[in-house]
C-alpha cells in the first residue's frame, strides 16, 4: 500500500536564495509585529463608545499579531522523511521501446528508500524498497500487473525484473544523495554551469540542476547505456519531521500479499 503522511513543509532547491528569503521575511515580520505592539501599548479603547471601525482595527491587529507568533517555518531535521516527486522515461534501445511512470520517492537518513512507480491515470506498476548494508534482504518490490515479487542484494541483476535491464542500485541510491560516482569507474567534469557529465566505457550518465527556480525541475538524470536510456527527472521535494516507528515501517516496510508469486532472481 502507499505510504501516507502530512507533509509538514515544502522544501526548496535552492537552499542558499530560500535562506537568504526566510531571513528577509522573518526581518519584516519582527519589524511589524514591534510596530504592532507599540501600536497595541499606545491605544485606549473606551468600551462605552466603541465603534465598528475600533473593532475592525482590533480584529485586524489580533490576526497579525497571531500571524507574527506562529508563522515560524520548521527546517527539516537529519532524521526526517523526505518525499520526491519524480518522472522517468525508460528507453528499450534494443527493441526500440519507452516507458513513461511517475515515481513517488521517500529516503530517510541516506539509508531508506522507496520508489512507488504508477504509469498513467495512476495505474499502480510496482512499490520497492531499497536499504543499504542490509544484506540479501536489500532490495524488495512487488510487481502488481505481473502479481508477483522479488527480494534480494542490491545488485544489478536483481533490479532487472523492474526495468528489464541490468541497472545498479547502488548507482540509483548514490544519484539520489547527489554524490560522487568516482568509484564507478567514471570519468566526471562540468559539462555546462548548470550540469555535469560522467562517462566510461558502457555508461554515460548527466546530472542537470535547474538554472532559474522556472525551469520546473530541482534535478534531471540522464543514463545512457549500450541497451537502455533513462531520463529520470525529480520536480519537487517534500519532508516530515514528526513520525512515530509505525509511520517509519510502513513507509520502508514491503509486505508482499500471499497470492503473489516470488521471482528466482539469478
Amino acid at each position: 500500500m502507499r505510504p501516507k503522511f502530512k507533509v509538514v513543509e515544502s522544501a526548496k532547491y535552492d537552499k542558499t536564495n530560500a535562506k537568504k528569503k526566510k531571513i528577509v521575511r522573518n526581518a519584516f515580520l519582527v519589524a511589524i509585529c514591534l510596530d504592532l505592539r507599540l501600536i497595541m501599548d499606545r491605544m485606549t479603547v473606551n468600551y462605552s463608545n466603541i465603534s465598528r471601525i475600533h473593532i475592525l482595527f482590533i480584529l485586524a491587529i489580533s490576526f497579525l499579531s497571531f500571524s507574527c507568533a506562529t508563522n515560524q517555518k520548521i527546517a527539516p531535521t537529519e532524521s526526517a522523511i523526505w518525499k520526491y516527486e519524480t518522472k522517468a522515461q525508460v528507453t528499450d534501445k534494443v527493441k526500440k521501446e519507452s516507458q513513461t511512470v511517475s515515481i513517488d520517492l521517500y529516503t530517510h537518513m541516506q539509508n531508506n528508500y522507496r520508489l512507488e512507480v504508477t504509469a498513467s491515470m495512476g495505474y499502480q506498476v510496482a512499490s520497492v524498497t531499497m536499504k543499504k548494508n542490509a544484506g540479501s534482504d536489500a532490495l524488495v518490490y512487488i510487481l502488481f500487473p505481473q502479481k508477483a515479487y522479488g527480494v534480494g542484494p542490491l545488485s544489478a541483476k536483481s533490479m532487472r525484473p523492474l526495468f528489464n535491464q541490468n541497472l545498479d542500485p547502488n548507482l540509483l541510491i548514490d544519484l539520489i544523495e547527489d554524490r560522487q560516482l568516482r568509484k564507478y569507474d567514471l570519468l566526471c567534469g562540468r559539462q555546462t554551469d548548470t550540469s555535469v557529465k560522467c562517462t566510461n566505457d558502457e555508461l554515460q550518465i548527466v546530472v542537470e540542476k535547474p538554472a532559474t527556480k522556472d525551469d520546473g525541475f530541482i534535478r534531471r538524470i540522464t543514463i545512457d547505456a549500450p541497451s537502455y536510456r533513462l531520463v529520470w527527472i525529480f520536480k519537487s521535494q517534500d519532508y516530515m519531521n514528526d513520525f512515530d516507528n509505525e509511520t517509519l515501517a510502513k513507509t520502508f516496510v514491503l509486505d508482499p500479499p500471499d497470492a503473489f508469486r516470488r521471482l528466482e532472481i539469478k
